[in-house]
């Protein structure tokens, strides 16, 4: 399975931890077998501590597992020239405080000029000012990141993402900290990734979130992967996602 169909692939991933932890905690994600299509938004479902941030964290390399691969575009991660194809926003987002939207921007640009290649620099200008509209930031751009809320640093995540326009866009937990308006302009977002034919991997633990957008979802529970949903199945049927996931879940309810 290692061609560019797929733009994610966990082969038998897991990660174990050490310390003064209970066996549940000890063992954060189990021979996680998952694969993401190119060009399909696939939501990553699951209640809090069931391993959603710890597997992200390993498709980015921000920690190493204790055993598995996985590859992105079919190159394993040990080859670093996935990150130019590849975004990433994590659940909190931290700028520097005394910089501005405008700022930080050229900044990251200044930092991953690769990454940012294929815009012209006589279109910097106007792509900047149209994904800072697009996220409702314009009218911000001069004013210091400390004085955003943390809803604010999520937009201003998406607006580098969408001056980007990785191959390949994954977010933990984007709707936390966004108000119903940012909840509404990042599903919008994500949607125009998808028409673009880009791969977003999204998790979450609120259905209608992955309801709205996903063509699919894998469902987790304490490190091990449960079932992946094809969404387009269960809208012929009339299914609802959130009945087989609290199914799924029933089990060990008390314990969610």
């Amino acid at each position: 399975m290692s061609d560019e169909k797929f733009a994610i692939e966990c082969i038998n991933l897991s990660k174990n931890y050490s310390g003064n932890l209970n066996e549940r905690e000890k063992s954060a994600v189990k021979n996680l077998n998952l694969v993401v299509k190119t060009g399909e938004v696939h939501g990553f479902l699951g209640h809090n501590g069931a391993g959603k941030t710890t597997s992200i964290k390993m498709i980015v390399k921000l920690i190493m597992p204790t055993s598995g691969d996985i590859k992105i575009f079919g190159r394993n991660i040990k080859n670093a020239d996935y990150l130019d194809k590849t975004a990433y926003i994590a659940e909190s987002v931290n700028f520097y405080q005394f910089l501005t939207p405008a700022e930080i921007i050229d900044f990251s640009i200044s930092l991953n000029p690769v990454s940012f290649a294929a815009i012209g620099r006589s279109d910097l200008k106007s792509k900047t000012e149209a994904a800072l509209n697009e996220t409702g930031l314009y009218k911000w751009k001069d004013t210091a990141v400390e004085k955003f809320s943390k809803g604010m640093r999520q937009r201003l995540a998406l607006a580098l993402c969408l001056l980007r326009e990785p191959d390949l866009l994954i977010l933990d937990e984007p709707g936390s900290g966004l108000d119903p308006d940012g909840i509404s302009l990042l599903l919008k977002i994500i949607e125009k990734f998808k028409k673009m034919s880009k791969t977003v991997f999204f998790s979450s633990h609120h259905i209608s979130e992955i309801e709205r957008v996903c063509d699919r979802v894998s469902i987790i529970k304490y490190g091990e992967l449960l079932e992946t949903i094809d969404l387009s199945d269960y809208n012929k049927k009339s299914a609802s996602v959130e009945a087989r996931y609290l199914e799924l879940m029933k089990s060990e309810k008390s314990e969610l």
